[in-house]
């Protein structure tokens, strides 16, 4: 068995290269020598570390890649593994060492025959894998904590070979001797499924390539689904806003403009609401109506049926805490529209993907923290989820009571992974970090679970398999679990000078403007719902499609958001605007009442039922009726019956308002004239009519008279100078001719 390590090789290392320095060394050597971790020539990954932690006998085994990153062929290059020589005993210092710079020294290399592995050569921009194997005697490791442990690559450049790492990976590794070990430390994995919900104004999911980036194979939200899918039976917890998979759903149905009306025929519906979409596709970049069977929509429609499947596939069997619809701001709903996060915890409810899977209410911040507001709009029922880091002076516990709220406190240093220099988030960096801090918990007093969050953006690398990582868990000293059986231990109590919520996070919160904007939003929306003969629920879906307008996401980008939510408004203002009424220019009524007709169209292709409203200046009495119901894309004319004591000129304003009497928006203006006409005129009128009356009698009198003795024989005529029987004619004298 070798020695134990020491600082004396190292110690020699360093009189050996001050030693170079006195003899001429080549450029080529001097750059490598003092190449840093990010200007390394060989880069270092990784990918295997089994057994997870030092087992009490055998090997242990440690494998990756080493990739040439120079313009140089190095060869004859020999992977070594170290190991520290005395271990960490606390999480604090764990965190610290942790951010120790890549050259620092950690621990020496082992250099015993058959312990490492060596490449012949590697030209620029290659690789080739590496396999160590390092007996547990070799390591000489018997006290329990959490060792350095890791590989160095030495190779020989052009300029030569120095006995300074050419490249370096680095992680933890624990040991936990089977005496005085007790029972296993309780630890939970919270995976979430976040991303930001944005929509346009008609309703369909925003960015709809994007979405596709992230559902397909290697994307951000499909490889947490196969990191959760390889735990198999393995206890996990999700952290879920059930927003993300309803936009998933309608992107697999076309993601179509929002309907004014839901049917049971719709097929567009989500993980909250069944049916809560159409079943006509539209064009993401037109808005136009899409062919289903075009390249563009199948190939959504793979991708967003997989992840679904996937999603159901993941979760099923497994706790789920729901999120507040759209991943509401929580701190900055609480202090502008407490009602905005009660209406969407109410719309995650505690069913998601249509009620195939439970779930509880909670509550968790992508930075950790909650102020006490966010606390005070909870309740019992709802799971809260806080950083460590949120609690000064000395170590938070794992579950806390504060101002009457029960939190759960995650170790929010866990997921800075690895110490690097290679992939700090590298699944067996991340790995190998739970089990440090879940060996350290063995020795600390109380022996609290462990709770780690994985943070929303993170996207495991190296899959689609990830069964190794979880492989590597599986050690006796500690207990996967879910997250509620994991705190179902007493609380401790947490005094408010040592709760912390830090300005910062507080200058990031949502502005109040967009809760107003949503607010504003959810009026106009009624007002359209209420018109709607049909029962709809148009407002509550609008309203939630806001929410992701508020969300912790909208923090980065407040503009867009707010504008997303007042675009939204602009589309159910134009609905509002199709349904209108049109008056005459004028209308003159000839006493003091009379009736004048309106005409109500409707531009929806849904039936409506509004009522016409009116009002006058001056004062005039208008009858309308009560309730008036039309088709879709039809008009009708509508009698009004006006009356008043006041003639004169009268300006009435006729509009539309919902059978509740909101108003609609539209309205026309028409003046009405109310004129007395004068007793004169009436009297000439009569008059003129009595004389008409009496000529057409006095004519029809006497042509009776003229009419009445004659017959029909032309013989009993009167002689032609119309005098009595056998009288001479008279006729004008005619001229005499002259002599």
């Amino acid at each position: 068995m070798p020695r134990r390590p020491t600082l004396l090789p190292a110690l020699a290392a360093v009189v050996w290269g001050l030693g170079l320095l006195a003899l001429p060394v080549a450029p080529a050597s001097a750059s490598a020598s003092q190449a840093s971790a990010t200007e390394a020539p060989l880069a270092i990954s990784i990918d295997q570390l089994t057994p997870s932690s030092i087992p009490e006998k055998g090997k242990v085994r440690i494998s990756g890649l080493v990739t040439n990153q120079s313009d140089e062929t190095w060869t004859a290059i020999n992977v070594h593994a170290f190991i520290s020589a005395d271990p960490i005993v606390d999480s604090t210092d764990l965190a610290f060492e942790s951010t120790r710079g890549s050259e620092e020294y950690v621990g020496d290399r082992i250099t015993v025959p058959g312990t490492f592995d060596t490449i012949a050569e590697l030209a620029p921009g290659a690789s080739a894998r590496y396999t160590d194997r390092v007996p547990v005697s070799v390591l000489d490791v018997d006290e329990a904590g959490v060792y350095w442990f890791g590989v160095h690559a030495l190779g020989t450049s052009p300029a030569g070979r120095d006995p300074v790492a050419d490249g370096r990976a680095r992680t933890f590794l624990p040991y936990v001797p089977r005496q005085g070990r007790g029972e296993p430390i309780d630890t939970a994995l919270v995976l979430p499924v976040r991303h930001q919900v944005l929509h346009e104004r008609d309703g369909r999911v925003a960015g709809e390539d994007g979405w596709l980036d992230t559902l397909d194979e290697g994307g951000q939200l499909s490889s947490i689904l196969n990191f959760g899918v390889a735990a198999g039976s393995r206890p996990l917890t999700w952290l879920v806003d059930p927003s993300v998979p309803d936009a998933v759903s309608k992107i697999n149905n076309g993601n179509p403009a929002r309907p004014l009306v839901v049917r049971d025929t719709d097929t567009g519906g989500g993980a909250g609401e069944p049916g809560d979409g159409s079943t006509t596709p539209t064009d993401p970049a037109t808005g136009e109506t899409a062919d289903p069977a075009s390249p563009q929509r199948q190939e959504a429609s793979r991708v967003a049926t997989q992840w679904l499947a996937r999603f159901q596939q993941a979760l099923s069997g497994k706790q789920v805490l729901a999120l507040p619809w759209g991943d509401v701001d929580v701190a900055a709903a609480a202090k502008s529209s407490l009602q905005v996060y009660n209406d969407a915890k109410a719309r995650s409810g505690t069913q998601i993907t249509q009620g195939t899977l439970p779930a509880t209410p909670a509550v968790a911040a992508p930075s950790g923290h909650l102020d006490d507001a966010a606390l005070a709009a909870t309740d019992a029922a709802t799971t809260i989820l806080v950083a460590d880091k949120s609690v000064a002076r000395g170590r938070a516990p794992s579950v806390a009571s504060y101002n009457g709220k029960r939190l759960v406190m995650y170790a929010s240093d866990v997921l800075d992974g690895g110490p690097g220099p290679d992939d700090p988030l590298a699944p067996v960096a991340v790995r190998q970090r739970i089990l440090s801090e879940a060996a350290l918990r063995m020795t600390e007093p109380g022996r609290q679970p462990l709770v780690v969050v994985f943070p929303p953006s993170w996207s495991p690398p190296g899959g689609p398999d990830y069964s190794a990582f979880f492989q590597g868990l599986d050690v006796n000293w500690m207990r996967l679990t879910s997250l509620a059986d994991a705190t179902a231990v007493r609380a401790r109590p947490l005094t408010a000078d040592r709760y912390v919520y830090p300005q910062w996070q507080s200058n990031h919160e949502v502005d109040p403007d967009g809760f107003t904007a949503i607010d504003r939003l959810t009026e106009e929306a009624t007002r359209l719902q209420g018109v709607l003969a049909d029962e709809s629920d148009l407002a509550a879906r609008i309203r939630a499609e806001a929410f992701g307008n508020v969300s912790y996401f909208a923090r980065e980008d407040e503009l867009r958001s707010l504008v997303a939510t007042q675009d939204a408004a602009g589309w159910v203002q134009d609905k509002l605007h199709s349904v209108s009424v049109s008056a005459p220019r004028r209308v003159i009524l000839s006493s003091d009442n009379g009736s004048f007709s309106v005409t109500i169209t409707n531009g929806l292709d849904e039936p409506v039922s509004v009522q016409v409203q009116t009002s006058s200046s001056p004062p005039m009495d208008i009858t309308a009726p009560t309730k008036l119901d039309l088709g879709a894309d039809a008009a009708t004319t509508v009698l009004l019956r006006a009356s008043t004591n006041r003639l004169g000129v009268h300006n009435v304003t006729i509009s539309l308002a919902d059978p509740d009497g909101r108003p609609l928006g539209s309205s026309d203006t028409v003046p009405v004239r109310a004129a007395q006409v004068s007793r004169v005129i009436w009297l000439i009128m009569g008059l003129a009519g009595g004389l008409l009356l009496l000529a057409i009698i006095l004519r029809l009198v006497r042509r009776i008279r003229g009419g009445g003795s004659g017959g029909d024989d032309p013989g009993d005529d009167p002689a032609p100078g119309g005098g009595p029987e056998g009288a001479a004619d008279a006729r004008e004298p005619q001229p005499v001719a002259g002599p």
